[in-house]
């Protein structure tokens, strides 16, 4: 999910993982800011190509680890011109650029394409 900051990205994926468990899907929401301060510690002080593209590597293995195990992954990241992410992620990636705070209309539009 990309989005400009103040579009709700962040809590429309928290809806979408809540209402995706409540229909008994497996779904997990991974904010990228946890990456970045928590798996990627060591390397977030730096910030130059090398530790951008180091986020997005590991970002994309915890990703496919996960949805390997079988869960629905739901990042959000603010820049939606940062193609890394797409060439790191070798399963379906479904995008979807947060604009308003329409959640329900967002988790149909997730929810039509996983089904």
């Amino acid at each position: 999910m990309t989005g400009k900051k103040g579009t709700g990205r962040k809590s429309c994926a928290q809806y979408i993982e809540k209402r995706l468990c409540l229909e008994g899907k497996k779904a997990y929401y991974l904010p990228f800011n946890n990456v970045i301060h928590g798996v990627n510690a060591d390397i977030s002080k730096f910030k130059n190509e090398f530790t951008t593209k180091e986020h997005f590597r590991r970002l994309s293995e915890i990703v496919n680890i996960l949805t390997d195990a079988g869960l629905i992954v739901l990042i959000t990241i603010q820049d939606k011109n940062n193609n890394q992410y797409r060439k790191l992620l070798s399963n379906d990636i479904i995008e979807i650029t947060i604009e308003n705070k329409n959640y329900e209309k967002y988790y149909e539009i997730v929810a039509n394409e996983i089904d």
